[in-house]
């Protein structure tokens, strides 16, 4: 009886062909499924590509990449560098959860709550009112959209954004509270300027409109109806707020940022997903110390 060691050896002498064929076609096969699955990882990463280039606007997509708000109270002291910390913090904590996405452009906004009292309405006399604030590179896009009047000088000037439901004339006086409390410090401020269409202009310029139309869906944020927003540049919205005083309302964060896909692993794209944190168990900002939204 042949032992395995010689039938094999037979097999060897007898079938080198055989085995050749074998093996050369075994290789074909691989390469083939192998350019098969690569043609089709291509063409999907492909489309994946040119629906974001010809469907995606990050300036107008309805979504801001990163947003938190909270109640403060006390006095606000932001500082000079606030802004710049703030886009900084909420880039990191967006690539640190998808590495191969690169941040090419951002816009970023911050804005607190102002009050007015209003007698004539009494059901609800204090009315609420968005005081905001935009990057630098964003404001001499708000400058473009002036329709009547100048820029603020100074922290007792604002801009008003005008809108559908109410109207503000040029060079009128307002007066708002910081905390909603008849016998506080009031705050009058001069509109020295107007301005409208800010969407059209931002898009334009390839910063994000959507800063303008913040909400949350989570319920550890704060959502209130700003009748009117004003405007004025980061550095006197800085002195506008510290001259404030006692203040008690919303403050809110916003940071849209516009990404370049292109080293983007599409396999990976689940695991990124994944990565996500849940509306129950949200991110955590080291700057603000406090819960964002991605």
């Amino acid at each position: 009886m042949m032992a395995k060691g010689e039938l094999f050896s037979i097999y060897l002498k007898t079938g080198k062909k055989r085995l050749l064929l074998t093996i050369v076609s075994g290789g074909l096969i691989f390469l083939t499924i192998v350019s098969l699955v690569m043609i089709v990882y291509t063409h999907r990463f492909q489309s994946f590509q040119r629906f974001q280039e010809e469907h995606v606007n990050w300036s107008d997509d309805g979504f801001i990449s990163v947003s938190s708000n909270q109640i403060k109270s006390g006095l606000l002291d932001f500082g000079s560098d606030y802004l710049t910390n703030l886009t900084t913090d909420f880039s990191t904590l967006t690539t640190s959860l998808i590495p191969r996405v690169r941040v090419v452009n951002s816009t970023t906004a911050m804005s607190v709550q102002i009050n007015e009292f209003n007698s004539s309405n009494p059901g609800e006399p204090w009315l609420t009112h968005e005081l905001m604030t935009v990057d630098d590179v964003a404001f001499t896009v708000v400058g473009s959209c002036l329709v009547a009047g100048r820029l603020p000088r100074n922290s007792s000037e604002l801009l008003w954004v005008k809108n559908n439901e109410t109207t503000i004339s040029l060079n009128e006086m307002r007066l708002y509270y910081s905390i909603t409390e008849l016998n506080s410090d009031p705050l009058n401020y001069t509109i020295v300027g107007i301005v409208d269409n800010l969407d059209a202009a931002f898009i334009e310029a390839g910063l994000s409109a959507d800063v303008f139309h913040w909400s949350f869906d989570n319920l550890a944020f704060y959502n209130y109806h700003g009748i009117n927003r004003f405007l004025t540049n980061y550095s006197l919205f800085n002195t506008v707020t510290h001259e404030m005083g006692t203040f008690y309302g919303v403050v809110t964060h916003l940071v849209d940022f516009t990404y370049d896909l292109t080293d983007l692993k599409l396999n990976a794209l689940i695991k990124y997903l994944q990565l996500f944190p849940k509306s129950n168990d949200l991110a955590i900002s080291p700057f603000l110390n406090s819960l964002v939204e991605l």
